[in-house]
This record gives C-alpha cells, structure tokens and sequence, in this order.
C-alpha cells in the first residue's frame, strides 16, 4: 500500500462484477420539451424489460429518473449505472440533432447489456482510468474488462514511457480482455 497525498491506495484485483443488485439510471433533456426526456426514460425501462438477460433482470430494481437541467444549449442524454457486488459501470448515449430520443436510450441500453452479458467487471471507459491509480499503488493489479479500447491501450503505452512499471494486455482491441500491471 502507498499513501499518495492523504490517500492509501493499494493493489487490487477485480476479476468479475458480482451480482447486479440494482440498475439506476437518469434520463436529461435541455431547452427541449419534457417528453423527451420522458420518452428516452420509457423506451429504457421497456428495452430492459424485453431485451435483458434473465441474470440480469430477474429481480434486479431498475429506477431512471427525469432531469429538466438548464444549459447554454439544447440536448438530451441517457446516463445508466449498473450496481454490482463489487463494482458499478456506467453507460451513457447523448442525443443530437435528428436523432429521436428512442434511438438515444437504445444505444445506451445495449452498451449496458453487451457488457454485463461480457460477465467482465470494469466497463470500457473506466478501464483506461484506472490505470494510473492502480500504478500508484504499487505492486500487481489487475482487471477484467468487457472492451479494451483504443484510449485504454494509448493510456497503457505512455505510462510505461514515464513510470517504472509494466501494463500487460491480454486481448485484442474491442474485444474483452483482462489488463495487468506490475510495479
């Protein structure tokens, strides 16, 4: 274990989520009409309803909320975070410009679904930020994940350029794989 400013950080392995024991959510629209938001809410709780695993959704609380924000421009987004034993993901879709809010909760659904059925426990966009914590503790790490990403091994390559370690991928890009460090 290190101390890093006045926080411990220590090695850890995380090589599967647990089980899902809820899904919460937030549907947000901006200098839009409320039933945007409304409607990517309602396509989300339905797509989870018909296209979800069992493992997932056999007795799992789904909650998404409604979110009017004030912004300096229009837009609308999805934003899903699946609660794990272990771990939480999170999923997001921003709308744009002729995309209907259906479309919107769709793809940020099916991002979610694609990753707990990978049963791999770091989701694509946390991958690549925990790396430089995971260094910072000293010693081996390592986790499971349902993406490597192109961010996350261009993150892996210029850390090793300017710290004493070792990050090993195993997998190829855009597919699951586990990433190890060695300090």
């Amino acid at each position: 274990m290190r101390l890093v400013g006045s926080l411990q950080v220590q090695p850890h392995s995380w090589q599967e989520p647990g089980r899902l024991q809820r899904i919460r959510g937030l549907s947000a629209g901006s200098q839009l009409p409320a039933q945007v938001a409304e409607r990517q809410r309602v396509r989300a709780l339905e797509w989870f309803k018909s296209n979800a695993q069992p493992a997932m959704a056999a007795n799992v609380p789904l909650e998404i909320e409604v979110a009017l924000p004030e912004a300096l421009s229009p837009g609308s987004v999805l934003f899903l975070v699946g609660e794990y034993e272990r771990v939480r993901t999170g999923f997001s879709h921003l709308g744009e410009r002729g995309l209907p809010a259906e479309q919107v909760a769709i793809a940020a659904c099916r991002d979610f679904g694609q990753h707990h059925a990978s049963g791999m426990a770091i989701d694509p966009h946390l991958a690549d930020q925990l790396l430089l914590p995971m260094a910072l503790a000293g010693g081996d790490s390592h986790f499971t994940t349902s993406n490597i990403t192109q961010h996350c091994l261009t993150n892996a390559w210029l850390m090793q350029r300017f710290l004493p370690l070792q990050i090993i991928v195993e997998g190829q890009l855009g597919q699951k794989g586990i990433i190890r460090i060695h300090v």
